[in-house]
């Protein structure tokens, strides 16, 4: 990755005008979930391995920094 592109991935994780477009992707994915009943079944069970998987990949990442 060059610089450029460097500073580009850091505005975008740093909360800058691209967030506003993934909380659009999400808030449209929420409510696809809460008007089919079929996937509010399923969202919890999502929403748990998702964390957990959040969790263990941040742990990974950590292990070698050491956490």
């Amino acid at each position: 990755m060059t610089c450029e592109t460097n500073k580009q991935v850091g505005t975008f994780l740093s909360g800058g005008i691209d967030s506003s477009i993934v909380n659009m992707f999400a808030a449209y994915g929420l409510s696809i979930v809460v008007a089919k009943k079929k996937y509010k079944r399923w969202f919890a069970y999502w929403s748990i391995i998702m964390f957990v998987a959040a969790i263990a990949w941040n742990w990974f990442k950590m292990k070698g920094r050491g956490l």
